[in-house]
């Protein structure tokens, strides 16, 4: 027989290659192409479960992927937290320390104000006794003229 070929024959003479080609029977002929079709769908299995491994692989790569952006939002969005809590905390010591501030100016002010009315006060109540001063000497004085 030759090889890969099980159909084709030597000759029985010595140093004389004679192909001679023999048909197979009906019942090998069935068998010759149930076993390529075995082979052709193992081939396919072969193919399909490699493909479907390949899916896998890449379906998780894919969820490693997510899991990770998952991983890193989270983590984004506690930092973002943590940095607001933090602007509310100096935001409401800055308006603590301008309320202050407002409040002491205020007081300030109302003291100045206070001292002002008050120096003001006391020059009326001066000029109001040199006026009577004045108001008093002068009738003096009209009645020694008169």
């Amino acid at each position: 027989e030759f090889p890969g070929c099980p159909f084709v024959r030597r000759s029985c003479l010595p140093g004389l290659l004679l192909r001679v080609v023999t048909h197979p029977p009906p019942s090998l002929v069935c068998l010759l192409w149930a076993d390529r079709l075995s082979t052709f769908h193992a081939s396919i299995e072969s193919d399909v479960q490699q493909r479907r491994v390949e899916s896998e692989q890449k379906l998780q790569l894919i969820r490693d992927a997510l899991q990770h952006l998952d991983k890193v939002i989270q983590v984004e969005t506690r930092r973002r937290q943590e940095g607001q809590k933090a602007l509310q905390l100096t935001l409401e010591q800055q308006v603590a320390v301008l309320g202050q501030r407002l409040t002491d100016e205020m007081r300030e002010a109302n003291e100045q104000l206070a001292r002002t009315l008050e120096t003001l006060a006391h020059r009326v109540t001066d000029l109001e006794k040199q006026l009577a001063e004045e108001r008093d000497a002068r009738v003096k004085e009209s009645e020694e003229t008169s």
